[in-house]
């Protein structure tokens, strides 16, 4: 199947010249499949951030436990997943996927959260093309190329390491 982009080469007279008044070059679906698949994730990956946070143990009580606390939004963010991090003496560190756009759906968190800080992903580098074309390296070329952006699926690659969030946020 092929599809039919504009041809960004051509000016205003070659496009008459090819009577269709813009020049078009045919793209095969597979390649307009992986580009409307990254325009996707762009628009997804934008809005998706780590929060770092500490609920006290009184809070914690009436939020029904720390998977209570998925679904709901605070400081206009949508808290989508939740991930334990560590226990204190004051209460416990967790970590949550937040996005900005699904605010509006969530009912609002009634406990305060201490210490809240966000991290924005960037993405990684892409690695380098494997050097041999074999199957093996080129599943795994795939595989790490999937892994260069967060999602809602691979989040938790992402949380800094216990000490560093320990370190960081002054718990």
């Amino acid at each position: 199947m092929l599809l039919w982009s504009s041809c960004m080469n051509c000016d205003h007279t070659q496009a008459k010249y090819h009577n269709r008044g813009i020049a078009r070059y045919p793209i095969n679906f597979e390649m307009f499949f992986y580009i409307s698949k990254l325009i996707e994730l762009w628009r997804v990956i934008i809005m998706l951030k780590i929060m770092y946070a500490l609920i006290t143990y009184d809070d914690l009580v009436y939020s029904h436990g720390i998977s209570g606390l998925s679904e709901k939004s605070y400081d206009h963010h949508a808290i989508l997943k939740v991930h334990f991090v560590a226990e204190t003496d004051k209460g416990i560190i967790f970590s949550a996927l937040v996005d900005d756009s699904k605010s509006l759906h969530f009912k609002s968190l009634s406990t305060p959260l201490v210490n809240v800080s966000y991290r924005i992903i960037r993405n990684r580098k892409p690695p380098r093309h494997p050097v041999s074309p074999s199957l093996k390296s080129m599943r795994k070329y795939r595989r790490t190329m999937k892994n260069l952006m967060m999602t809602e699926k691979n989040w938790k690659q992402f949380i800094d390491p216990k000490n560093c969030i320990l370190s960081q946020c002054y718990y």
